[in-house]
């Protein structure tokens, strides 16, 4: 129990202190939402299948947000550097998403300095 205690309180302080600035991962840690778009435009990246907004709003739970929610997240991505916007090379009317290098690279650091604490953690015990 007390790793587990550990990973929580471990989560904890990064959540909150990634909220302390505006960078990649408060944006992503923002909403459920947030947290949504970013996890299908980053599987969508790393496959190289990249994403467009319809989707988009197939994919991710109408719960979470609405289709006006998802666009204003994704104009707020875009206009921050943290996404890319581009035209898709089949169809000229289709608009993809992917992650900008710089949200690419944070995110990537982000879950390997997650993923070192968990390890740690488990190694501790």
């Amino acid at each position: 129990m007390k790793n587990i205690e550990k990973i929580l309180l471990g989560m904890k302080k990064d959540l909150y202190e990634n909220h302390k600035s505006n960078n990649c991962i408060q944006f992503l840690q923002s909403t459920t939402l947030h947290y949504s778009i970013c996890l299908e435009i980053g599987i969508g990246h790393f496959s190289n299948e990249h994403i467009s907004f319809e989707k988009l709003c197939e994919s991710i739970p109408k719960k979470f947000g609405s289709r006006s929610s998802i666009q204003t997240i994704l104009n707020h991505a875009v206009s921050q550097n943290f996404f890319v916007k581009e035209i898709s090379k089949e169809d000229k009317r289709i608009k993809i998403y992917k992650y900008s290098d710089y949200f690419a690279n944070s995110i990537n650091k982000w879950l390997e300095y997650n993923a070192e604490i968990a390890i740690n953690i488990k190694n501790a015990a």
